[in-house]
């Protein structure tokens, strides 16, 4: 919740900007403390990484709302400063969006280093942006650039597309690569648990397997990665051989034992599934899910609501009923033909602890995890 000093604050602004109504005041700071998350939460986003050779280029937006100066700020590369650097260059796009936060009108970056082989040692370069007023917070929104030489077969723009929305092969690498190591990092952190812990792994909706593909660096798990789309499955299946891959019906059940798995995986998935269904998926999961297994699951929450420019009264809509459905999603109308399953939904965090609380312990909700959208961990005890 916005303290009343600062709903005071943003009512005054908001009146000022010609919201002349208490409803369309309360609609404004609805809408400005999302577009403040993308700052707090997300923080920062990579447009583009190039790796020529041992010089490596790193280029987006990142947002300081919290240092008394933006150029404080550190870029860094395994915990290392960039060799050059350029911020905060100015960003009109960004201020036209991001209206409530002045430095947002600067907030363009283009950074430069050199790397070698030991870089890659995890498999990945670690990219931080690092506030000195928050500098713990810098790993956790790190993002994550995988070794180009142990890189398996990228699918074509096209199964891109219907996985992340946009046929763009760096957001894809470097998204997928990001989520699988934050995932890594939130379970040494917090549970005290590696990848390497676990026997048995699903990527459920795993798509073209952009965060699933990662697991070959841990061959002792069994990978197992399942979606609607058939399509992608099939690729999986020819060009991934480090698991096992299945297409699933748009409904469970799914073709798996009791006690199946003790993780399991699923970016984007319940975000697209109506109450009903999603209802039916959890039961689903808790039925393959070992006792004390691990689930983390992704969804819409306020930082993303606001990185996508979500209305503010659809924003008001999702906490006071804690499920929204906005409609029907495209993206796999080539794959699975046009119908009344695929969609864009939306829950709030009181209706996640109350609705998916009655199948699991809900551990912990965490803003903007999983590249962007807020990952809900919880543990199969009940």
């Amino acid at each position: 919740m916005i303290p009343n000093s600062v709903l005071n604050k943003i009512n005054h602004l908001a009146r000022l900007l010609g919201f002349r109504t208490e409803q369309d005041s309360e609609l404004y700071s609805v809408s400005t403390e999302c577009l403040t998350a993308v700052a707090n939460e997300i923080q920062w986003l990579i447009d583009d990484v190039k790796l020529d050779g041992s010089k490596l280029s790193v280029s987006g937006w990142a947002i300081n709302n919290f240092d008394k100066r933006a150029k404080d700020a550190e870029f860094l590369i395994n915990g290392r400063l960039f060799e050059q650097v350029s911020y905060p260059l100015a960003s009109p796009d960004l201020q036209s969006i991001y209206f409530n936060i002045p430095r947002a009108k600067k907030a363009r970056f283009k950074c430069q280093t050199t790397v070698n082989k030991d870089d890659f040692r995890t498999g990945f370069l670690r990219l931080e942006f690092a506030l000195q007023v928050a500098k713990g917070q810098a790993r956790r929104k790190a993002w994550y650039y995988p070794d180009p030489e142990l890189e398996l077969s990228l699918p074509d723009e096209s199964r891109i597309k219907r996985v992340i929305g946009v046929p763009n092969r760096t957001s894809y690498i470097v998204g997928g690569s990001t989520i699988f190591s934050r995932f890594e990092a939130y379970l040494k952190d917090k549970l005290q648990r590696e990848y390497s812990d676990f026997q048995d792994v699903l990527d459920w909706g795993c798509g073209s397997a952009r965060v699933s593909r990662y697991f070959h660096l841990f061959p002792q798990v069994n990978l197992v990665g399942v979606d609607i789309d058939k399509d992608n499955i099939d690729w999986c299946r020819k060009n991934l051989k480090h698991g096992s891959f299945f297409a699933i019906e748009l409904s469970p059940p799914m073709e798996f034992s009791d006690n199946s798995f003790d993780l399991i995986i699923s970016v984007s998935v319940l975000t697209h599934l109506n109450e009903i269904g999603q209802h039916l998926w959890l039961q689903e999961l808790k039925r393959i899910s070992r006792p004390n297994a691990i689930l983390m699951l992704t969804i819409m929450g306020k930082s993303i609501m606001g990185l996508l420019q979500t209305e503010a009264s659809t924003i008001e809509s999702v906490e006071s009923l804690g499920f929204k459905v906005l409609g029907h999603n495209p993206d796999l109308d080539d794959s699975i033909g046009k119908n009344d399953h695929y969609l864009n939904v939306m829950h709030s965090h009181d209706y996640i602890r109350k609705e998916w609380g009655r199948y699991f312990t809900v551990v912990d909700i965490v803003p903007a995890l999983a590249a962007n959208q807020d990952t809900v961990v919880l543990i199969n005890n009940k």
